[in-house]
């Protein structure tokens, strides 16, 4: 997951800041310091403090990074990440990092949310293949931090014959066996 998160905040930061974020350039002095505190409005599962860290990070590698309580677990309100460093540096990552903290934490709160609904019927909560290109591991840990149950990663891992499958190998029962005969 590190090497996913690396590759994700590269390129969100290069989508975002681009060459430089001219709003800061242009109203805050440089070498200015300053403390970002990121506080949970609604209750949920926090998920996605590593990316969110690593964004500020990489604006600026002096940065102090904090994790302000539990990820994973339900929470109903309150501080979550603080961070201290260059100004310039924390607003260029602000929204980046938010972005990221709010699309993983809203996985693993809504995960947790189908997870009590079944809870007690044996029933698990598992995920897809449908995720954000390039979020996939993260999105899958964030499904986990709700108390899901990863499924596949992708189309190499596992076995799911679906009604396309079945329709170009003639009937449920060829794409079965034709499976079986691939992949015991």
């Amino acid at each position: 997951i590190a090497a996913e998160i690396e590759d994700v905040v590269t390129r969100a930061l290069a989508e975002d800041v681009g060459p430089g974020d001219v709003t800061t350039a242009a109203t805050v002095p440089a070498g200015t310091r300053a403390v970002a505190t990121i506080t949970q409005k609604a209750p949920g599962v926090v998920y996605g403090l590593d990316a969110a860290g690593a964004t500020f990070l990489r604006c600026d590698p002096a940065a102090e990074v904090v994790a302000l309580g539990p990820e994973g677990e339900w929470r109903d309100e309150g501080p979550v990440l603080r961070t201290t460093g260059d100004a310039a540096a924390l607003l260029a990552a602000e929204r980046t990092a938010l972005n990221l903290l709010q699309q993983l934490s809203g996985v693993a709160t809504l995960t947790a949310r189908f997870v009590r609904e079944v809870e007690g019927t044996g029933a698990r909560i598992l995920d897809t293949r449908k995720t954000v290109p390039g979020m996939r591991l993260l999105q899958k840990a964030a499904v986990a931090a709700g108390g899901g149950t990863n499924h596949r990663i992708g189309l190499f891992d596992a076995v799911l014959i679906k009604e396309n499958h079945i329709a170009m190998a003639g009937g449920v029962g060829p794409a079965v066996r034709a499976a079986r005969a691939a992949a015991p």
